[in-house]
């Protein structure tokens, strides 16, 4: 047992309490008061009850911790406390500011504050009193700093010792919910982020920053806090290596060094999706242990509720103004879609955006721009864009493409609110083009269709097998024009007893002979280049159909290549994809 010496306590400078901060963290608890609440104290008040003296706990503010209510035999020395008996106060504010023992005689009391540790130097103060005795010799005195000094020891190491429930810091929890709820039904999810980014950063002095998914198989750097240099936080993230759970996993070593992050950190991600659309990635940067773990495991739990809150709310708005617009009965379909289509764009904050419906058989049956005359716009270097695409073999294709000028990413709450128009343009087409009578015109590319199901035909008929291989390409929607000319570059690369050609704007089939499916996948995929996609790339999907001699009829070949690459689009859930593509 160690004494300590123990000077009285003068009229010292009182405790500082920030009263005027009203803000979330500032009402927040202090990780002291986390500390004593998540521990049983019964030991201690049987201890106080033995000894006969009175006892509180206190945090740095100062507030009471323990006993939690002045019936609780805590007699005088509480009631003093709570009214902020000046002395009483300065003595706590000199222990904590100086770390040093201090007596005093306050109230007919002898009371001993010791300052009370624990990890990361969090600290609050044990306060100890009893009666003032008839005589005063000195010894009274001394025993009383004993027993403090004893009990301030084991205090220190029930502190440092594993909660008695593991809870620690869920009091916070209803507060960031509550904040994040808030801001949820009018801010935007890169702000749920930043918000919760802020109040981790506060609380337990851990950065957070926000990642988003793009469609190369990777994750953006879109949102850091304030203070951050460009240079600490890669700006991208492969996908490759990454957990793919949605728990809260630490990086090992080797992975901060090929991403570019903190070696000398403890670095964690938690990947927050949305359905079948793109994902948040978390990543989490500082001292980070076991009880954090359970702390930040809750926090991520609320901002995962408010960012799928958000999105359903902006996801309804945006809906609800583009069927309002489509349901108007004055004005032609394609007046009523280029309104529609200006309600989606201004709701995310495209500088364009443009809508294509064709038929099942490819003929294009509508197509607007928002503003007029902008279908190029997301064409242009640098634009982010995002493009979603329903096909049905049965009724229309739906295309959306949306772009900004600025290098500001598309998010998941962008995808879902696309996601909800294209699924109203979607349902409002066979109406309207029934009741139009509208018919789907045959249009010149459906042509090589018919040669290439006669030239697979003909070889079955001279005993060789065929393949057919369709591209979709969903990027030229936003380049007209362009199909052609990549049809004439895969030319290039086949063998000349092969044949290429476009099927419908977006869509090129070519006839591989004497070539197993996988064998004509895998050139498909190397002929990615030519359209500027990369292996794998989800705006370009490729769908294959074979034909062995004395096994079936060559007709609906194409049509089984085409429906092997819809097959694609929903075997990687990605059936109304966003894909965001830098040109």
């Amino acid at each position: 047992m160690h004494r300590h010496d123990f000077p009285a306590a003068g009229a010292g400078t009182a405790l500082m309490s920030d009263t005027e901060n009203l803000s979330l963290v500032a009402q927040e608890p202090s990780l002291f008061e986390v500390a004593v609440r998540d521990r049983s104290w019964d030991w201690l008040l049987e201890l106080r009850r033995r000894l006969k003296v009175e006892m509180l706990l206190v945090d740095n503010r100062p507030a009471i911790l323990l006993p939690t209510a002045p019936g609780d035999q805590a007699g005088s020395l509480f009631t003093m406390l709570e009214h902020a008996q000046a002395p009483l106060v300065s003595a706590v504010a000199t222990t904590l500011r100086s770390r040093t023992p201090q007596f005093l005689e306050i109230g007919g009391l002898q009371v001993v504050c010791l300052a009370v540790a624990i990890d990361r130097g969090a600290a609050g103060a044990l306060l100890v009193g009893r009666p003032v005795p008839a005589r005063q010799d000195g010894s009274s005195r001394g025993q009383l700093e004993l027993v403090a000094s004893w009990l301030s020891t084991a205090v220190e190491a029930h502190l440092l010792s594993p909660p008695a429930f593991p809870s620690s810091g869920l009091n916070r929890v209803a507060p960031l919910a509550r904040l994040l709820g808030q801001a949820a039904e009018r801010e935007s999810d890169r702000e749920l982020i930043r918000l919760f980014g802020e109040a981790i950063a506060v609380w337990h002095d851990i950065e957070v920053c926000g990642y988003v998914e793009t469609s190369n198989g990777a994750f953006a750097r879109d949102v850091t806090l304030p203070g951050t240099k460009r240079g600490e936080r890669p700006a991208t993230i492969p996908a490759v290596g990454l957990p793919d759970s949605s728990d809260m996993t630490m990086l090992p070593q080797g992975h901060l060094d090929r991403f570019g992050l903190p070696v000398n950190s403890d670095v964690y991600v938690r990947r927050i999706r949305r359905g079948e659309g793109r994902s948040w990635l978390l990543v989490l940067t500082g001292v980070i242990d076991g009880y954090d773990l359970q702390r930040l495991g809750a926090y991520a739990a609320s901002l995962e509720l408010a960012l799928s809150l958000s999105a359903a709310a902006v996801a309804t708005r945006v809906a609800t103004a583009v069927s309002r617009r489509l349901a108007n009965v004055e004005g032609t379909p394609e007046a009523r879609a280029a309104q529609a289509l200006e309600e989606l764009r201004t709701a995310l904050g495209a500088a364009s955006a443009s809508l294509n419906i064709e038929s099942s058989g490819g003929a294009p049956l509508l197509g607007v721009t928002s503003p007029e005359g902008a279908g190029e716009a997301t064409a242009n270097h640098g634009a982010e864009r995002l493009v979603l695409v329903k096909r049905s073999e049965r009724h229309y294709t739906t295309t959306v493409s949306l772009g900004r000028h600025e290098n500001l990413p598309f998010t998941p709450r962008d995808y879902d609110a696309a996601n909800a128009a294209v699924s109203m343009f979607e349902l409002w087409a066979p109406a309207v083009f029934s009741a139009s009578g509208r018919r789907e015109r045959r249009v010149a590319p459906r042509g090589f269709q018919e040669d290439l199901e006669r030239a697979a035909r003909e070889a079955i008929e001279r005993g060789l097998p065929v393949t057919v291989v369709v591209l979709l390409i969903r990027e030229a929607v936003s380049l007209p024009g362009s199909t052609q000319r990549w049809v004439a570059g895969i030319r290039g690369q086949m063998r000349a007893s092969d044949l290429a050609g476009m099927l419908t704007e977006g869509e090129i089939g070519l006839l591989m002979h004497d070539a197993e499916p996988d064998q004509a996948k895998s050139i498909a995929e190397r002929l990615r280049a030519v359209v500027g996609g990369a292996p794998g790339r989800e705006s370009i999907l490729i769908g294959v159909a074979s034909r062995t001699p004395g096994q079936g009829s060559v007709d609906g070949v194409v049509r089984d290549a085409r429906a092997d690459a819809v097959a694609e689009t929903r075997r990687t859930s990605q059936s109304a994809s966003p894909h965001r593509v830098n040109r």
